[in-house]
């Protein structure tokens, strides 16, 4: 057997070992329930609260407030000073839930038992009332201030024709599914290289292939299941917006995206994903339990350095989003963020793309060779040192 069909054997057994169509269905309806029990409970959630809040205000006149009045849910109740202390009671006792005492018409100081949900909408509207009182005392007709405070109206033309939300909403949608993917592969991976150190069957394995094309296989192979999965979820999560969408009468778009970056978007996320399940192949076969092995946080990493795609969004052309779109930890999450943000020069995407592509390559030679060592290792996980001179001395 060549190794290349030795690598895809190895490939075939990790796919059909851990993807069952049985399963996948019900993954694929578990999606389902939980986009919609997430949906409703996110409906529930954003919901206005219906409830009116009490606010007693006292001193009101020079705002012009002098009528009980409700704005929005708060329940404005006009009282004179001489009440303060009765007001107090009230609102110890939860009768009500605030008291504003107005001093002229520039400031005034709230009393609640701790700090209300309702605060900003009261600022609003006493700001809202100040303005009409100031509006009057100039004798600036109230349409004349609406025309001054207009802004001025900004059409705009864009070279690409688009206004690049559907690359951006791509951009956001392939990191986070290159993110499900990885830690899924991690986990199939980790499953995969522990259990087979605890069943002793490492020797026989290495002794009909070599440990690198048992690792190649692997890497292919999970990264098979983990494709799945992501599809079975993507699949799952676009049946769920189609049907909210259907029963809401609201379709949804995600805008237009150039055809190029969506391109650089598929392409970077892909060598993420082949760069990570690699660097992990390397570090599973170093784990001898994985419920005792202090390398559990490890599997974060991906996550770490997903989260700098979100640190460049405001300033995508500065210093630091440029060298962290090249640098190969942290390109793949960075440089879709770019590409959907602003314009990228050519030779900054050939140069991240190089990059990434030969950091995928020494992290899948450098797992063959810590793979040939670790797997034969048991009891003791080897340490760093150790590692990095088995992938010096090989």
């Amino acid at each position: 057997m060549t190794p290349m069909a030795a690598r895809f054997q190895v490939a075939r057994w990790e796919f059909l070992r851990f993807v069952k169509p049985n399963q996948l269905v019900i993954s694929f309806v578990l999606t389902l329930l939980m986009g919609a029990l997430g949906y409703g409970v996110a409906r529930l959630a954003g919901r206005s609260d219906s409830r009116v809040h009490d606010v007693a205000v006292i001193g009101g006149a020079p705002l012009g407030i002098s009528t009980r009045d409700t704005v929005g849910n708060i329940g404005i109740m006009p009282a004179d000073v001489s009440q303060l202390d009765s007001l107090r009671t009230a609102l110890a006792a939860r009768t009500i839930e605030g008291i504003v005492v107005i001093d002229g018409t520039d400031s005034a100081q709230l009393i609640a038992r701790r700090n209300p949900v309702w605060r900003g909408a009261l600022e609003t509207h006493l700001a809202t009332a100040r303005q009409r009182v100031e509006l009057v005392r100039s004798g600036l007709p109230a349409e004349r201030l609406a025309s001054i405070l207009t802004p001025v109206a900004v059409s705009a033309t864009f070279f690409s024709g688009s206004d690049s939300r559907g690359s951006r909403i791509a951009a956001m949608v392939a990191s986070g599914l290159v993110l499900y993917g990885v830690f899924t592969a991690m986990a199939y991976m980790l499953v995969s290289v522990t259990a087979e150190k605890q069943l002793r069957v490492t020797e026989q394995v290495i002794s009909a292939i070599s440990p690198q094309t048992w690792i190649d296989g692997k890497i292919l192979g999970i990264a098979a299941v983990s494709l799945v999965n992501v599809v079975v979820f993507l699949g799952g999560a676009t049946l769920f917006v189609a049907g909210r969408s259907m029963a809401t009468g609201s379709p949804f778009s995600m805008g237009t995206a150039e055809p190029a970056a969506l391109l650089w978007i598929t392409l970077f996320a892909l060598l993420g994903f082949l760069f990570w399940l690699s660097a992990f192949g390397a570090i599973a076969a170093t784990i001898d339990d994985p419920n005792t092995s202090a390398r559990g946080p490890i599997m974060f990493l991906p996550a770490f350095f997903s989260t700098v795609g979100f640190m460049v969004v405001r300033n995508p052309d500065s210093t630091f989003a440029r060298i962290a779109g090249i640098v190969p930890l942290t390109s793949s999450a960075v440089m879709p963020a770019r590409v959907a943000l602003t314009e990228v020069p050519l030779w900054e995407l050939g140069l991240s793309a190089a990059l990434l592509i030969g950091g995928a390559a020494l992290a899948h030679l450098a797992a063959g060779k810590v793979f040939a060592v670790a797997m034969l290792m048991y009891g003791k996980e080897p340490g760093w040192n150790e590692i990095r001179r088995w992938i010096r001395e090989s």
